[in-house]
């Protein structure tokens, strides 16, 4: 295994804390800087920090330059021969795993946390003494506090991302090396596979830690941190509830059948649910926003938001001028290209939301959840100040040239007041954690543990068994206008259907399919779409249209261990490949 050192030099406007809300996440890359000027300097140091930033999962650019939703039976791309077909084909390996955030990308964030680790603390590295100035000056006490509480800010971040980056790993390869420090050659030569339990003991350690680190940072003078949050020019930032978030998460990934020889642990569903308690207990966090505003708020006010990445994401176009159906007025896709790289929803997606009383199969889009059209554009509806035509012939129609090819387009993060001409931008929202995940995580682990009961873990208000929570998910505070209340008797696959349409291309769903061991069946089932035909001005609507035939194999759960690592370390076991 082998890991460089990435110290990046930051420009001058990111260095001075922090002008904005997006400041502290800017990287100059043209200078680099070596661990002598880290030491010395408290930019540098900042800087070296906010790099660790940067290695949030992109799920917008997930597989190639499209999104993961195309390599599961959410959607599928109209890029052909993209990078996601080797994973609709079956056709990946030990030598190409067409994920872009995979083992070597994962296994340096971990060396960069550790580093940042090494290098900032103040009882081991002697080196690191300029802040010792602030102390002599009385004037600077408070540039000193400031300092203080934001060097134990920024190595509880570096713990945080020790623990995302090994869990990464892990939900990817299963059975991994934990790496805990910067290691050296002849120690990296020495490194053994660590079991789901070792993995998840050691995750849950690192985040146990700084959960109870932060009680104390808000007590900390010259502190940022309040109430469960960061202030407004340090959005983005890691909290307490991005903490117990990833620990939740943990917790029932562990506890799913994949790991558990088709069954649930009941143990790990307890300490999930348990995780999840204690963000629902903090009352921070609500669903009380609309569905489609969740899409693309950044600011202070979305009460959904407990992590998103904003180093990468800044203001853009990107998903418009992907997305974008063509057929639109001039002034928003006149523009080559448009619709190029779209990501086209799949009526296997289309089939999990709900028929509300009134739905026929001659009107087959009206009278559905609700999240539905907030979600998907389909064939009728109003978009660039143009109706949508996606039946065969029509101007957006399947069978044209940068057009869907299962009837639909993504609605999804694509903001139609974009302009695409005149390079008009708007704000996207790439969630690692939101508030919603953590109630239907809930629902699912207090099920798979006790049953639809309320445990008594919810003590701020009232308690919430799982049928409880997810209806707090459909229904929205009453936003979610015309949604029921989920059937009972609750199941295992309501709740599942519930995740897949709640959180429908966030990156969930090719995971979850994996750790519930049944993407063998979700993922070898054809890929269908919407077949519309108009005669005679009558739409006839065929929902068996068959898009692709894809192909999984039982063992295709897990990535293979890349080929150069097996080499190297013959005496590892290598997943299924």
């Amino acid at each position: 295994m082998k890991i460089k050192y990435k110290i990046i030099g930051f420009s001058t406007l990111f260095l001075v804390l922090f002008t904005s809300c997006e400041d502290f996440f800017q990287v100059n890359d043209k200078e680099l800087i070596g661990r002598d000027l880290v030491v010395a300097n408290e930019e540098f140091m900042t800087g070296l920090w906010s790099n660790l930033y940067h290695s949030l999962n992109n799920g917008f650019q997930e597989v190639g330059s499209t999104m993961l939703a195309n390599a599961s039976d959410e959607a599928d791309s109209n890029v052909p021969f993209g990078a996601t077909s080797f994973f609709n084909e079956g056709s990946w390996n030990s030598y190409n795993t067409p994920y872009n955030k995979s083992w070597a990308f994962q296994y340096q964030g971990v060396n960069n946390a550790a580093y940042f680790l090494q290098i900032s603390d103040t009882t081991t590295n002697k080196d690191f003494n300029f802040y010792h100035e602030y102390k002599n000056y009385p004037d600077n006490r408070a540039k000193y506090n400031k300092f203080l509480a934001n060097l134990k800010s920024y190595r509880m971040d570096s713990k945080f991302f020790k623990a995302y980056f090994h869990f990464q790993l892990w939900k990817m390869y299963g059975n991994v090396p934990i790496v805990d420090k910067v290691i050296t050659a002849e120690e990296a030569k020495n490194l053994q596979q660590a079991s789901t339990t070792e993995m998840v003991s050691y995750i849950s350690g690192l985040l146990n830690e700084i959960i109870a680190e932060y009680d104390g940072l808000e007590n900390t003078p010259g502190s940022a941190y309040k109430s469960g949050k960061w202030d407004g020019n340090n959005l983005g930032r890691i909290t307490k509830g991005a903490a117990l978030a990833l620990k939740c998460r943990l917790f029932l990934y562990a506890a799913s059948p994949l790991h558990n020889e088709g069954s649930y642990n009941k143990a790990y569903c307890d300490s999930a649910a348990k995780a999840a308690a204690s963000i629902i207990n903090s009352n921070v966090y609500s669903v009380s926003i609309g569905y489609r505003k969740l899409q693309f708020n950044r600011t202070a006010t979305n009460p959904e938001n407990i992590l998103d990445n904003r180093a990468d994401i800044l203001n853009n176009n990107f998903m418009e001028y992907s997305n974008y159906p063509k057929g639109g007025l001039a002034k928003y896709v006149n523009v080559p290209g448009v619709c190029s790289n779209a990501t086209c929803p799949s009526q296997n997606l289309v089939d999990a939301y709900d028929k509300l009383s009134g739905y026929s199969d001659a009107a087959p889009f009206e009278n559905r959840d609700v999240r539905f059209k907030q979600t998907i554009y389909c064939d009728g509806d109003l978009e660039n100040g143009s109706f949508i035509e996606s039946y065969r012939g029509g101007k957006d129609g399947i069978g044209d040239k940068n057009s869907t090819t299962t009837g639909y387009y993504l609605k999804k993060f694509v903001n139609d007041t974009v302009s695409l001409p005149v390079g008009s931008t708007a704000p996207h929202v790439w969630y690692i954690f939101r508030y919603s995940e953590v109630l239907l995580n809930y629902a699912e682990a207090v099920f798979n543990a006790y049953g639809n009961v309320q445990k008594g873990y919810i003590t701020s208000g009232s308690d919430l068994s799982p049928e409880e929570a997810i209806n707090i998910v459909r229904l929205r505070d009453g936003k979610n206008i015309g949604n029921i209340p989920i059937e009972t008797p609750l199941t295992n696959d309501l709740i599942r259907r519930e995740r897949q349409v709640e959180l429908a291309f966030e990156g969930h769903r090719f995971w979850d399919v994996r750790r519930w061991n049944i993407a063998n069946t979700t993922e070898n089932k054809p890929l269908r779409g919407m077949n519309i035909t108009l005669n005679s001005g009558i739409k006839t609507y065929d929902p068996s249209y068959v898009v692709e035939n894809r192909k999984f194999v039982a063992g295709m759960e897990l990535f293979p261990i890349p080929y150069t690592e097996m080499h190297l370390y013959p005496s590892w076991i290598q997943n299924w490949w």
